[in-house]
């Protein structure tokens, strides 16, 4: 297509990382296009890729066909205040083997806690989440395989055994009662930061899923990431297609402590707006919530019931 004949098209020789929405408004010259560019958004320079206020405009000029596309942003997070409660999401050495949780539905020979009621459970029955943004599944601790070279004290990621939770809630007063014990929650002895609210998450960006290009599939797990910090900490919601933050109490009872995360996400999110992808995540970790709690609800009565029986 020769320069000057009034129309661009999207190339098919650009990147999917280039985000080209579709075809539009017809200009008559190269020229007339960059004008009205830097007529719209300054004096700028109208090459390569720019962040301009809420827009990121992107220009190529490939086999005469200039290209514009508009990446929209969310306007709600441009000026984000600081978190009123907790300030955000700890990932760092929360995973004690994050190896064997790329695979959680393979069977491991050998677990962190041997003892553990779900042993013999088969890794189908675990909570798990399927939609077609992103697939999530939950493994507990205790059934992760240890780590082929493991960390080496003072930097090694402990975990309490099913049988110490069991013995710590019997002993508890604030979890045993004249009705019966209830399952305390999960003791994390090391790596805990003030303010900061603790999980264990991996996130598996494939390549035949996501993208060749590293960046691309980078993008996709901070986006992820930024998406958890929104729903749980800022309590995001969407109101009329905008994100409202902080207009409820943080949501840190949607994450299952000592359970280990496993995210497999898709290229659909690498251009998909928050508000879109944040009720998925909220749907998400609802639906994990809500089978963990009877999954340990279930073992901890029948750990309970054992324990009454040998005393």
């Amino acid at each position: 297509m020769n320069a000057g004949e009034g129309r661009y098209q999207p190339c098919s020789c650009l990147s999917s990382s280039h985000l080209t929405l579709g075809v539009y408004q017809e200009l008559d010259t190269y020229g007339e296009m960059r004008e009205q560019c830097l007529n719209e958004f300054g004096r700028r320079r109208a090459y390569g890729i720019k962040r301009l206020s809420n827009k990121c405009l992107i220009i190529r000029h490939c086999f005469w066909t200039p290209i514009i596309t508009y990446m929209q942003k969310c306007k709600e997070l441009s000026r984000l205040t600081k978190a009123p409660n907790l300030s955000s999401l700890l990932f760092r050495k929360q995973c004690p083997a994050s190896s064997s949780a790329i695979q959680p539905l393979q069977e491991a020979e050998t677990v962190l806690d041997p003892g553990h009621p779900a042993v013999n459970l088969p890794r189908k029955h675990l909570p798990r989440f399927y939609s077609s943004v992103l697939n999530v599944t939950a493994t507990p601790f205790g059934l992760l395989q240890p780590e082929s070279f493991p960390c080496q004290p003072p930097f090694e990621v402990p975990i309490e055994s099913w049988a110490e939770r069991i013995s710590r809630s019997l002993s508890d007063p604030t979890t045993r009662r004249l009705d019966g014990a209830t399952l305390a929650p999960v003791h994390l002895p090391k790596f805990q930061k003030r303010g900061r609210l603790s999980i264990s998450l991996v996130t598996v960006a494939g390549k035949k899923a996501t993208s060749k290009k590293k960046v691309v599939r980078l993008r996709i797990i901070n986006k992820v990431k930024n998406a958890l910090y929104l729903a749980v900490i800022r309590a995001a919601e969407v109101e009329d297609g905008k994100l409202v933050l902080d207009k409820v109490l943080p949501r840190q009872d949607l994450i299952c402590r000592g359970w280990t995360y496993t995210v497999f996400p898709s290229l659909e999110i690498y251009r998909m707006p928050f508000s879109e992808l944040i009720p998925v995540v909220l749907q998400a970790l609802r639906s994990i919530h809500k089978k963990a709690v009877e999954l340990e609800n279930s073992w901890a009565q029948k750990s309970f019931a054992t324990t009454h029986l040998e005393t």
